[in-house]
């Protein structure tokens, strides 16, 4: 359940399709209950669609609202996902006041990509993408089990930046 103060899964609320004039912006969750056989994770569900003409406050605000007005216990959700969109998040966290805002992981991998391309440095964007997101050889910043933990490991990832060509930017 999204509401579960344990257990949940964040809801995700994305922007995803763009048609013509149109946004759909599709509200989705993993089903904690089922298990897929062949990948052993929670299927993600589908819930409702917003096919709206303006990316505001306003239609993300329709939508979050209509959820809550539908299913009153979602005014407990622990977590939502985003892609990051301002006025999505600012929607999002007037209607759910006590849920937290989390970012979509391929949106935010996605934006250190850019970053890495607008910095001149796509050639250490596997190194630098590994510190932050980690993989088989680095614990990455996203996997720090404590605030502390992140900090030193941040310092130390820092220390190495610096030291690449162009790091000082």
């Amino acid at each position: 359940s999204c509401t579960d103060a344990v257990d949940f899964r964040p809801v995700s609320i994305d922007p995803t399709f763009n048609n013509g004039p149109f946004n759909v912006t599709p509200v989705s969750s993993r089903n904690i209950v089922l298990e897929s056989t062949r990948t052993g994770q929670c299927p993600v569900f589908l819930g409702p669609l917003l096919i709206h003409q303006s990316k505001t406050f306003q239609a993300y605000y329709y939508l979050t609202s209509q959820l809550v007005g539908l299913q009153p216990r979602l005014q407990s959700l622990q977590a939502f996902g985003t892609d990051g969109e301002d006025e999505l998040i600012k929607a999002c966290k007037s209607v759910f006041k006590e849920s937290i805002s989390l970012r979509c992981f391929r949106h935010f991998q996605q934006n250190v990509e850019r970053t890495m391309k607008n910095l001149g440095m796509q050639e250490y964007e596997n190194v630098i993408t590994g510190h932050i997101v980690g993989n088989e050889e680095t614990r990455g910043l996203l996997e720090a089990g404590s605030e502390e933990e992140f900090d030193q490991a941040f310092q130390d990832h820092i220390k190495i930046w610096k030291e690449l060509p162009n790091g000082e930017k």
